[in-house]
């Protein structure tokens, strides 16, 4: 049974990567509107976590976004995500936001799986000053969150931080 699923799991996959399915996601990344509450969520969804259930205060997430199971069923598709797409350039923008939320450090997270070892993406962030943008986003973070331990910083924030450091080349 367990053959059967994976070899499913397999053949949907090969299709929706056919049919376009990293091109598709990242256009819609680029148009969706992060303040509206549906668009935020789906942003959420399509970077890597999905909320499953709230209780006494703790939130569980599970790891369902499309972009982490795509790259967990097949980590060798980094390459051609990052080639082929606007990925890197939507991640490096969204980094750089001002106000910290949820999606800003899936961002963070799903930049950082982007450059594990994979030398060609990391040349592809170098030419899109990537790492300038990561410097500036782990300078200011340390700031706020190593430094001066600024109560008012999530644990979160300082993710984003420990993912951008890990992205750098």
């Amino acid at each position: 049974m367990f053959c059967c699923a994976s070899l499913a799991v397999h053949s949907l996959s090969r299709f929706q990567l056919e049919n376009s399915i990293l091109e598709l996601l990242v256009d819609n990344l680029t148009r969706l509107n992060e303040s509206e509450e549906s668009d935020r969520q789906g942003v959420f969804h399509i970077l890597g976590a999905y909320e499953c259930s709230q209780n006494r205060g703790f939130r569980l997430t599970i790891g369902l976004g499309i972009f982490e199971n795509i790259l967990g069923f097949d980590p060798k598709l980094a390459t051609p995500l990052v080639q082929n797409t606007k990925i890197l350039s939507w991640l490096l923008t969204r980094i750089k936001a001002k106000t910290h939320d949820d999606n800003r450090g899936y961002a963070a997270e799903l930049l950082s799986i982007l450059m594990q070892n994979n030398q060609e993406n990391r040349l592809a962030l170098c030419k899109e000053d990537g790492i300038e943008v990561c410097l500036t986003v782990v300078s200011v973070g340390e700031t706020s969150c190593e430094l001066y331990q600024d109560p008012r910083l999530t644990s979160s924030r300082c993710l984003v931080i420990q993912e951008t450091r890990s992205s750098r080349c």
